[in-house]
């Protein structure tokens, strides 16, 4: 990496670095604008608490993906409180609860109302297809209607479609908001699959085709009357990315590239519809920004949005997917709008929450009315509405009610530097008692992906961890995003090398600073992060004194195999793990030089595995065979299976029996006292 980048992912960690400093108790409101959150919900954090049971840090949020109605007189959330799994929707000033449905039966992922009557819930689903003996998560969208009370799947009985995992995609809203646009793969002459776009009348619940794409076709864009605007097309086996725009039922070619990937993200229309944005690295830049393509001649304006220490992460957009601002990638969310009245609202209020994630979450037409969930810091999740000229934002819910203010453990960024010399950002948490002392047990915890990084939020599993005793250190090890290009791709066939390596000098870094006992220490992971776990157990320089794997990688060369067979060596899938394994992701023999199932002999400590039976990213046999290998070598291992569970530990019942398991391993292997 060059000194430019690491100055700039390094001033994008320094931001962070007063975030909360163990042994303090400091509000970081910087305007009075605010204080009445102070008095409402924070107390001192210098009174000394017992633990609270696992069960409320296990337990799935009571409240969470809330969505703010069109005028603002309703919100609707999924509460999983009194063994229920309900979406609710409530009238504000009165408190009436004016509908509730079940969601149990599905993974929720948003909630979004369409009119003040009607809510469309997005959510997902994992089944075995038997005919061909795989699992996919079916992603489907429901429409709840209060004024029948009833919910109901669209798309569910619409002839005419092909078997497909993808059924949740909304394009945009008719003019009359009586039917979606929705993309779906449908059938003409017998077996010929075409991505197409529908619409989808929400009564009936099924609709027509009003455009037809191909099997290349990828997404679609509708214009201010919901017809077909924009159609994307990429083909994989003859390397070509393209870009049409219709009028009426003919279309033109606005754009084409040859390219072996979609180095551009076409993610929305400006609000005229006269453009389309999408977002791509900027030149001489390690980062993304947003450009502008004019839907008359192609011609491309920008960067719209950037910043010379972070991404675009996300895009702010609406149910027709106009875009009018972005969230930037890093530690906590920081936003810029095209509006700069809006832009300033929002960064009056990002900025009183400095050392949390407060992250734009809905708002009305007009963003007169703005929805906001702040989490991390001093507390465990907020919904706050903030309305257009109030004096105050109102407390809309507490996402966890029984962890207080006083009993979130406080979470430091830090960074150090790595053996190579490369500058590592990482959080710390901890309880402010337990650091000083400075022999305390350590929990690393290397997050999943491995492109991808943890932020300020409230995370369930760190704050049981710190309320255990332990200090949790989460690095974000090179391969990270986030951070740059240049350091996400830093972390290229190092899969058990200089990324772990990254970890371990995490380790040494707190060591030195007298904040651990290097003597104390244990792994945990989940996903990448539970490779990571197994291949400290094989390989590190850290005496580490157990390890933890959830849902891990153990077999490399198992997995890569796997991916080929599933979606060809031309998908932008493979394409991604090989760049992840390096140019060695076809012998054999470097695969299996990365992999813990190899090196199983090597692993002296005890291993606790869990895995979702249900899990389709990581399959659950890459831990089976860890175990069987563990067992064959006479290393103390244990293997749980999460019955029904999928990669992510989306049901609470599972994310209870894994902090079981882990209060019952750590009790018996580091115990915090």
């Amino acid at each position: 990496m060059t000194g430019r980048i690491n100055k700039s992912m390094h001033d994008r960690v320094r931001q962070y670095r007063s975030v909360s400093f163990f042994g303090r108790c400091q509000s970081s409101y910087k305007s009075h604008f605010f204080v009445f959150l102070v008095s409402n919900t924070m107390m001192s954090v210098s009174i000394a608490q017992d633990p609270l049971p696992l069960e409320e840090y296990g337990e799935l949020p009571e409240i969470s993906q809330m969505a703010l109605s069109p005028d603002a007189s309703k919100i609707a959330y999924r509460n999983t409180s009194a063994e229920a799994d309900v979406v609710v929707v409530q009238n504000i000033a009165s408190g009436e609860i004016v509908g509730v449905t079940s969601v149990a039966a599905v993974n929720m992922e948003r909630i979004k109302f369409l009119t003040e009557d009607k809510v469309v819930l997005l959510a997902s689903q994992s089944r075995r297809i038997n005919t061909i003996g795989v699992r996919y998560d079916f992603s489907s969208a429901f429409l709840f209607d209060l004024e029948t009370g009833k919910s109901a799947q669209l798309l569910q009985n619409q002839k005419g479609l092909a078997l497909q995992s993808g059924l949740g995609r909304i394009s945009g809203i008719g003019s009359d908001k009586k039917s979606v646009l929705m993309p779906a793969y449908t059938l003409r002459k017998g077996q010929d699959s075409r991505y197409s776009l529908l619409d989808v009348n929400v009564k009936r619940r099924r609709g027509g085709v009003v455009a037809r794409g191909s099997s290349i076709t990828r997404d679609w864009f509708v214009d201010g009357e919901g017809r077909p605007l924009i159609e994307e097309d990429f083909d994989e086996l003859k390397d070509r990315h393209r870009v049409w725009v219709y009028d009426g039922k003919k279309r033109r070619l606005l754009f084409e590239e040859e390219t072996e990937r979609r180095l551009r993200n076409f993610v929305g229309l400006t609000p005229s519809r006269d453009a389309l944005l999408f977002t791509s690295y900027r030149e001489n830049s390690d980062f993304t920004s947003f450009y502008r393509m004019n839907l008359t001649d192609g011609e491309v304006e920008g960067p719209l949005f950037e910043r010379d220490n972070a991404s675009v992460a996300l895009s702010i957009v609406d149910f027709n997917r106009v875009v009018y601002g972005v969230e930037y990638s890093g530690l906590a969310p920081t936003y810029e709008f095209f509006d700069e009245v809006l832009d300033a609202r929002v960064r009056q209020l990002t900025e009183a929450y400095e050392g949390t994630a407060t992250r734009l979450i809905d708002w009305t037409p007009g963003f007169e009315n703005l929805l906001f969930r702040i989490s991390g810091g001093w507390n465990s999740g907020l919904y706050i509405l903030l309305k257009e000229g109030a004096s105050k934002p109102v407390v809309l819910a507490n996402i966890r009610p029984a962890i207080t203010p006083a009993l979130v453990s406080r979470t430091q960024v830090v960074e150090y530097i790595a053996r190579d010399g490369l500058m590592i950002p990482a959080l710390v948490t901890a309880k402010s008692n337990v650091v000083e002392g400075g022999a305390a047990p350590l929990i690393v915890l290397p997050h999943g992906g491995p492109r991808a990084h943890d932020r300020l939020d409230f995370d369930w599993l760190t704050q049981y961890l710190a309320s255990r005793g332990y200090v949790v250190l989460r690095p974000q090890f090179r391969g990270s995003s986030g951070f740059g290009y240049s350091f996400t791709k830093a972390g290229y066939a190092e899969w058990g090398r200089k990324m772990s390596t990254d970890v371990d000098d995490g380790v040494a870094y707190l060591s030195d600073q007298g904040l651990i006992d290097p003597t104390r220490v244990c792994i945990v992971g989940a996903s990448y992060g539970g490779y990571a776990a197994l291949s400290a157990g094989a390989n590190s320089d850290i005496d580490y004194q157990c390890v933890v794997s959830i849902a891990g990688v153990s077999d490399v060369g198992r997995m890569f195999r796997e991916i080929r067979q599933n979606v060809g060596s031309k998908h932008s899938t493979y394409l991604f793990w090989q760049e992840q394994f390096g140019s060695s992701a076809g012998e054999k023999q470097a695969l299996n030089a990365m992999s813990p199932l190899h090196q199983a002999s090597d692993i002296k400590v005890p291993v606790l595995l869990i895995h979702g039976y249900n899990d389709i990213v990581v399959p659950i046999m890459q831990s089976t065979l860890m175990r069987r290998a563990l067992e064959k070598v006479n290393t103390p291992v244990e293997f749980i299976e999460l019955k029904g569970e999928d990669h992510y530990l989306r049901m609470g019942e599972s994310r209870l029996q894994v902090l079981a398991a882990l209060e019952q391993f750590l009790g018996e292997y580091l115990p915090a006292n």
